[in-house]
């Protein structure tokens, strides 16, 4: 029998099938996996991969089989998503097959799994690695994204495994945010650097720390307004708290749609790893905590602000006047209002 004839008996005899390592699965879902499946097969033919891939994650989805795996992988490997295609190589290998399924079956199976291992080791070493390294460090809270994808913690100096071709890192933290640029050749390992300016991180740490008095210069001379007068320390305090206020709701409702979209996942995804068919899912959950984190934190800064002005706002009225001031680490305005 040919090889590929073989195969694709086997990828839809797999879903009539019911391994013994697997929950089991009634005739309705068998039935939906198996015109999935063969759908898929169609397209792929055709090469329309992208509508293949669709069907054979969700026939994977209802019926685990090694066979189903491999042709994801086949099609996410000409989609270019190479890192994805090694993964499911992976998931074919590692798939028991039942023992007492019929010997065709278990022979189609056991096919599979030898071209997946196969197909694994030849893309393995076309799969681009980035280096990432920051020239200065980054502010706190910082998180790092790769094609608006968030990346996992402790990225710094190690070799991530990335698809050839271009690529956007953004780098976002409550107050500064930085974008790089860059392309990976087939199997280099790109050395990314983040150009942190010293200024960035000193002003994302003001924003975080207690405003300090800085001492003016001697030699700055008062001067009396004689304009319109500034807005009141009091006036600035109610802005503060009503701002604040507003962006910390605007976080809390982020954080909870987040809370919600990762208890979905969780439940969705298997084994901690969720399928393509869940990267918009995926992409909304890492964009509300985004949204949440920054909210926090810039609500939580302006009400601590609008309340400490507040509190200080003085009592007696007098007229208004300020002095510029000049120091090397800066420059400012000190006045009374």
């Amino acid at each position: 029998m040919h090889l590929r004839t073989l195969l694709v008996l086997t990828t839809l005899g797999a879903l009539s099938a019911e391994p013994a390592w697997a929950a089991p699965v009634d005739d309705a879902t068998r039935t939906l996996a198996h015109s999935l499946g063969e759908e898929g097969i169609v397209l792929f033919d055709q090469g329309d991969f992208k509508g293949a891939l669709e069907k054979f994650v969700r026939a994977l989805s209802l019926v685990e089989a090694p066979t189903l795996a491999l042709r994801a992988g086949r099609c996410l490997e000409r989609l270019g998503r190479l890192v994805e295609a090694a993964e499911k190589y992976r998931l074919a290998g590692a798939m028991a097959i039942d023992a007492e399924a019929p010997s065709a079956f278990r022979a189609g199976q056991a096919e599979a799994q030898r071209q997946a291992t196969d197909a694994r080791a030849a893309l393995i070493g076309r799969i681009a690695k980035m280096k990432l390294r920051a020239t200065s460090p980054l502010p706190p809270q910082a998180i790092l994204a790769l094609d608006g994808k968030t990346l996992p913690d402790g990225m710094m100096g190690v070799e991530y495994p990335i698809d050839p071709g271009p690529h956007v890192l953004h780098a976002s933290a409550p107050g500064w945010s930085l974008e790089q640029p860059f392309t990976a050749d087939p199997g280099q390992i790109v050395d990314v650097t983040l150009e942190v300016s010293h200024e960035a991180t000193a002003n994302r740490v003001a924003l975080a720390e207690p405003l300090a008095p800085t001492k003016p210069a001697d030699t700055a001379a008062p001067i009396v307004s004689t304009g319109a007068q500034p807005p009141t320390l009091r006036t600035l305090g109610w802005i503060g708290v009503g701002v604040g206020g507003a962006t910390l709701i605007v976080g809390g409702s982020s954080w909870l749609v987040a809370r919600g979209l990762a208890s979905d996942l969780e439940n969705s995804c298997r084994g901690g790893s969720c399928s393509p068919d869940q990267s918009d899912a995926v992409g909304r959950y890492q964009d509300y905590r985004l949204t949440a984190i920054v909210a926090s934190s810039v609500g939580a800064a302006l009400l601590s602000t609008g309340v400490v002005l507040l509190l200080i706002q003085p009592t007696a009225k007098h007229d208004a006047s300020f002095t510029p001031w000049v120091t090397a680490s800066g420059a400012g305005v000190r006045g009374s209002f």
